[in-house]
């Protein structure tokens, strides 16, 4: 399973790092506020929008590439990330997301599904 500690050697304001927007007293949005408050989803996108092109830019670690050769070599029979980034895809795994990704929004009225990107890059 690999998680976070994978984020902090990628990029160094990952939420919970020393610099990272937790230390700073950022209180996230739960699935049920969102869901529930018109405001909070505002706040969830303005986030979302603002930190978006830092956040796809970030590149994978030597560990998640570390990773991806043993996957490649058969050293790795299942491999199972709480990352929702996708640098695990960026090399070549293809890990089990157990949260899913940050790549894909549906839409909470009518269950739409669309890639993310497609969505903040008109902005």
């Amino acid at each position: 399973m690999t998680g976070e500690d994978e984020e902090v050697t990628t990029n160094d304001k990952f939420l919970s790092s020393p610099n990272g927007a937790y230390s700073s007293g950022f209180k996230p949005i739960t699935h049920q506020e969102f869901l529930r408050s018109s405001r909070a989803r505002r706040r969830y996108w303005a986030r979302s929008y603002a930190g978006w092109r830092q956040f796809t830019a970030t590149q994978p670690s030597a560990t998640h590439t570390a990773l991806a050769t043993l996957d490649k070599a058969g050293r790795i029979d299942l491999m199972i990330t709480q990352n929702v980034d996708r640098l695990h895809h960026r090399v070549g795994s293809n890990p089990l997301e157990m949260h899913g990704t940050i790549y894909t929004v549906i839409c909470i009225d009518c269950g739409y599904s669309f890639c993310r990107s497609l969505f903040l890059d008109q902005f």
